[in-house]
């Protein structure tokens, strides 16, 4: 009876393991564009733009670019949503650097999250709060297998004990 129960919750463990990896493996990293209005565009280059007319989903690495009156709602990865209204000419203005430059100035610590959310357009939802969400949920679930790795310990059984070991030495 012991032992069925041992196996049944070996099985719950490794299904909540495989469970909690699979969904982290497969969760969507593209950006999903909402509620386009007037003109966006994107591009994958910055080369060659292509109209954007209906919602979809793009990938991380793509350019996006906004007319004068166009506006794009986008939901990143992490569910955080942010309404673009202008172009990157607010970036230009801003940190002095084209926004081909963006890795390098992010490196040096010069574009933060903070200091993009001086620029953005007013109403937009502030992302640092949600940024650790993903590390979180791991952590919780690995606190979930641990307590129930905690419940399968059992003590040994005696017939494992160890008896007189040391035969010459007196207590």
């Amino acid at each position: 009876m012991k032992k069925k129960f041992m196996n049944a919750s070996s099985k719950f463990i490794v299904i909540l393991i495989l469970s909690l990896i699979t969904s982290l493996s497969y969760a969507d990293k593209r950006i999903s564009l909402l509620k386009i209005i007037g003109k966006v565009q994107i591009s994958s280059d910055m080369k060659s733009w292509v109209d954007v007319k209906k919602p979809q989903k793009i990938e991380n690495k793509t350019w996006l670019k906004t007319g004068k009156s166009g506006s794009v709602v986008l939901v990143l990865p992490d569910r955080t949503q942010t309404k673009v209204t202008r172009n990157s000419t607010l970036f230009l203005e801003k940190f002095g650097a084209p926004v081909e430059k963006l890795e390098e100035l992010v490196k040096a610590k010069t574009v933060t999250v903070s200091k993009l959310m001086e620029i953005v357009p007013e109403g937009t939802v502030d992302p640092t709060p949600s940024l650790y969400n993903t590390t979180m949920y791991a952590m919780a679930a690995l606190l979930v297998i641990a307590f129930f790795s905690n419940l399968l310990i059992r003590p040994v059984n005696s017939k494992h004990h160890v008896q007189n070991t040391h035969p010459g030495v007196l207590k």
